[in-house]
């Protein structure tokens, strides 16, 4: 039989050190919802340059293995949180009854875990272990349903026709999204400009490093500082964003996806950032301008480059500080 991509699953699982896996009675693995996934370990092979008399080479040498890819996932209410968890550090929760609040800024370490990717016909299960996220992608204004981009490393891959994370019949999370024409982009308050267009980018700068003596996979995965970037793309109708990237003007931005039922929220914050001057203008219809950022920690009531506060009826992801 011809695998069916709509079949594939994904399933999510906590590690208690990297690359070791925590057993079913201490984290029960969720299948999560997802775009894409393109996790895969792969192998270079490395030329032999022994010289035997002969113009043909030697036989090729096993290259160290590299675990990589990107998992896209849908911006949702709920299974959200088990992925910042991961891209951006250990959340907080407040509140005693529903909804609650997760909070997630960026931490000293940020912890591994796996995933696996299975199809049931033809057998197909890669378990991926010791997965760290180094990259995050955000980009709103092109499509209504919003993707985040998750870029990732790992440690290896144990492949297998049959299941190693064995999930609940019953799907651990309600599944509802967060669309575009929910979000709300604005400057302490109030509507920075008339954008069509946002993009943010996290990178954590990951470090993949290794050791002689295991078998040419990573050792361990070191995260490095965290870079907080984006473009916003706007409607020229006024010169308040130029001037700012101009002069170099201490700026904010604030995405705010609102489910309107006063328990569902998205709340990104970046408190400091910075334009970069180089705005043109072309075009023989509606100008639109870009405007790309950085963000940086100096000053800010959140202690942070960039804030995640999801709102919503789960009262704790298993790993987060109660802040109550």
């Amino acid at each position: 039989m011809i695998g069916r991509g709509y079949k594939r699953t994904l399933v999510f699982s906590e590690e208690n050190g990297f690359g070791n896996l925590v057993d079913a009675d201490t984290f029960i693995p969720i299948q999560v919802p997802f775009f894409s996934c393109t996790i895969s370990e792969t192998r270079n092979l490395e030329k032999s340059e022994i010289i035997r008399g002969s113009r043909h080479r030697n036989k090729p040498i096993n290259s160290d293995t590299v675990v990589d890819g990107d998992v896209v996932v849908p911006l949702d209410y709920n299974y959200l949180g088990l992925w910042l968890g991961k891209a951006i550090g250990r959340g907080m929760v407040t509140g005693t009854t529903a909804p609650y609040s997760h909070m997630f800024t960026p931490r000293d370490e940020i912890t591994s875990f796996a995933l696996e990717h299975g199809l049931e016909e033809p057998p197909y299960y890669g378990l991926f272990k010791g997965l760290k996220i180094n990259s995050i992608g955000l980009d709103l204004g092109d499509q209504q349903e919003v993707k985040l981009n998750f870029g990732i490393m790992g440690k290896e891959e144990i492949l297998s026709g049959n299941k190693n994370l064995v999930t609940p019949a019953q799907s651990k999370y309600a599944f509802k999204q967060f669309y575009g024409y929910q979000a709300t982009i604005q400057e302490n308050g109030l509507p920075i400009a008339t954008v069509t267009k946002c993009s943010i980018n996290i990178t954590n700068n990951i470090d993949e490093l290794r050791s002689i003596g295991n078998m040419g996979k990573c050792a361990d995965l070191i995260e490095g500082f965290v870079d907080v970037t984006g473009t916003i793309t706007a409607l020229f109708d006024s010169q308040v964003l130029w001037m700012k990237a101009k002069e170099g003007m201490k700026s904010s931005l604030e995405i705010f996806f609102d489910a309107g039922d006063n328990t569902h929220s998205l709340k990104i914050s970046i408190p400091e950032l910075l334009f970069k001057q180089g705005q043109k203008l072309d075009g023989q219809a509606g100008l639109l301008v870009e405007f790309p950022f950085e963000a940086y920690y100096e000053n800010n009531l959140l202690n942070s480059s960039i804030v995640f506060q999801l709102k919503n009826n789960i009262d704790n992801y298993g790993n987060e500080d109660n802040m109550n």
